[in-house]
């Protein structure tokens, strides 16, 4: 199931309107949707777990956790599907993981 989309104006609220959508319809954690939201912003694993006073480790489980939920293996598909659905305005269908 797609979630829905919003209409916002600037391409952050678009990208954060996409991650809503996202962490909604594939019942991400919070934590999952903070370390997203840093892997976008092009924070290494390094810099996350520093932030969030973690290991390395650790946010390459969460990332690999959310990136299961939404049935991908890489982090570039899924910051293809958010950037192509906030350019957009409309929830796209998930990419391949050959994307």
């Amino acid at each position: 199931m797609a979630p829905e989309a919003t209409s916002a104006n600037s391409p952050a609220d678009r990208i954060a309107a996409v991650i809503e959508g996202i962490a909604h319809a594939y019942s991400l954690t919070a934590t999952e949707v903070e370390i997203i939201k840093l892997v976008l912003d092009g924070k290494s694993r390094a810099q996350i777990a520093e932030l969030r006073g973690t290991s390395p480790n650790t946010v390459k489980t969460h990332v690999r956790n959310l990136l299961s939920k939404c049935g991908l293996t890489q982090t570039i598909a899924f910051r293809a599907y958010v950037y192509r659905s906030a350019l957009y305005g409309e929830f796209l269908p998930l990419p391949s993981n050959d994307e």
